[in-house]
Formats: C-alpha cells, structure tokens, sequence
C-alpha cells in the first residue's frame, strides 16, 4: 500500500509541475509575441511620425530642386533614433538621397517605411519623389529585452514557488523518501 501511495504521488507531482510547465512555456511565449508585435507596430507609428516631421522640408527642397538642403535634411533623418538608412528616389527612378549607416551591414531583417512626396499645383498633386526609410527588427529587440528578462525571471521564481509548495506540502503528509528523491534528481 505504501508502494502504490508513493507512486500514485510521484505521478501525481510528475503531472501537476509539466501541466504547469507547458502552461507557463505557453503563457510566455504568447507574451513575447504580443510584445514583439506591439513594438513593432510603435517603431511603425515612430517612422511614420518621422516621415510626417520631414516631409514638407523634403517637398520644397525636390521641388526647388535645392540639393544642398536635400543632403542636409537626409543626414537629419538619418540622425533619429530609428533610422540607419535613407533612400530619397525621384520620379523618374533617379536616387536624389542614398545613405546608409556602416554598422547596419550586418543587420538580417530591416524594418523599412516609404512615403510619396508630391507638390499640389494649380489644384493638382504632382509626384515629386518617393522615400524610404531604413530601420531593424535589432531596435525592435533592443527595446523589449529588458521585459523579456523580467518575463523569465517572472516565470522562474513562479516555478520555484510552485515547486517549494509541493515539497513543503508532501513533507508534511508524510510522503519523504519519494519527495527528497524527486527533487534531488530536479536540484
């Protein structure tokens, strides 16, 4: 009887702590995804706010045909946060703006966001040029890493808890020898 009392309660153990693992190895990895696609979506927001910010500057200095200013306004962008590169294109396909920083060479996926620019003459909208704006998925990582961690070490101590309570919990029933060789066999 004390045989199967011990088995009945290491199977018990065994199936109770991997339910709670999966469902924690579940609950974090949707966490992390929701959080990488949140922040992308912001990165997103932040990019488009750029291009709203630099866009008139752009429109009057292709539409004077004043590249010094082109130049100048290209190097600010490339100077935000976000932004690694710039790629300014005419309508004719001619790249009026091209630049890149030297470090994103190695960067595998890039977050890119293009804008239109046009001049609206005589109630009509001219096509001016077209720019793209060069991020990375790195930015992305660079803001949530600080959650993630606090994600893991969450999950970690939960799971310590969780595993402390059932030993303290067997111990008092009086169920030992399996407890100190369950958890010496985990530790």
């Amino acid at each position: 009887m004390k045989q199967a009392k011990k088995s009945l309660s290491k199977q018990l153990l065994i199936s109770i702590l991997g339910i709670y693992a999966l469902i924690t190895l579940v609950v974090t990895a949707a966490h992390i995804f929701i959080e990488y696609r949140y922040t992308k979506e912001n990165i997103k927001s932040e990019l488009n706010s750029i291009a709203h910010i630099f866009e008139p500057a752009l429109q009057t200095a292709i539409w004077n045909l004043n590249d010094e200013q082109l130049q100048s306004i290209g190097r600010g962008i490339q100077k935000m946060p976000l932004v690694y590169g710039v790629t300014i294109v005419d309508s004719n396909n001619k790249t009026l703006y091209q630049s890149r920083l030297e470090e994103s060479g190695t960067i595998d996926r890039e977050l890119t966001y293009s804008f239109l620019i046009h001049q609206t003459l005589n109630g009509n909208s001219i096509y001016l040029a077209k720019a793209t704006l060069y991020s990375s998925e790195q930015v992305i990582f660079e803001r949530i890493k600080v959650g993630l961690a606090m994600l893991f070490l969450n999950a970690l101590i939960k799971s310590a808890a969780l595993v402390a309570l059932f030993y303290l919990a067997f111990r008092k029933r009086g169920i030992n020898f399996f407890v100190e060789e369950f958890f010496f066999c985990l530790f």
